[in-house]
C-alpha cells in the first residue's frame, strides 16, 4: 500500500490527522511499516495513531544525511560499501550490529 497527503502545514497536529484520515480509509487497518524521512512532527504523531506499526526511516534520505553529516567517514575507504551493505541489506539488529562494528 502507498498513501500520499498534501498538509498546509507540517506539525504533529497536521500528521495526526492525516494519519487518523488514511487509517480511516484503510478501515481501521494498519500498515506493518510506515517508511519516512526524519521529519520530528511526523515521527511524534506515528506512534500516537499507528501503534501497531513499526516506524522506519527511508535509507535514501539516510544515505543523503550522511554525504552532509559524516563526509570525513565516507571517504575512508571501503566505508561507502560496508555502509550500503549495512543499510540495505540486513534485515535484523544483531544483523546491522555486526556489520556497524566492522
Amino acid at each position: 500500500m502507498f498513501g500520499v497527503g498534501f498538509l498546509l502545514h507540517e506539525d504533529k497536529d497536521s500528521f495526526q490527522w492525516l494519519l487518523d484520515e488514511f487509517l480511516k480509509s484503510m478501515g481501521g487497518k494498519q500498515p506493518a511499516t510506515i517508511m519516512t524521512d526524519e521529519d520530528a512532527a511526523m515521527a511524534a504523531a506515528i506512534p500516537l495513531v499507528l501503534t501497531q506499526s513499526r516506524h522506519r526511516l527511508c535509507t535514501w534520505h539516510i544515505d543523503e544525511n550522511s554525504k552532509k553529516h559524516i563526509q570525513y567517514l565516507r571517504i575512508m575507504p571501503g566505508f561507502i560499501n560496508l555502509f550500503h551493505l549495512v543499510l540495505r541489506s540486513t534485515d535484523t539488529i544483531s544483523e546491522f550490529d555486526f556489520y556497524w562494528k566492522k
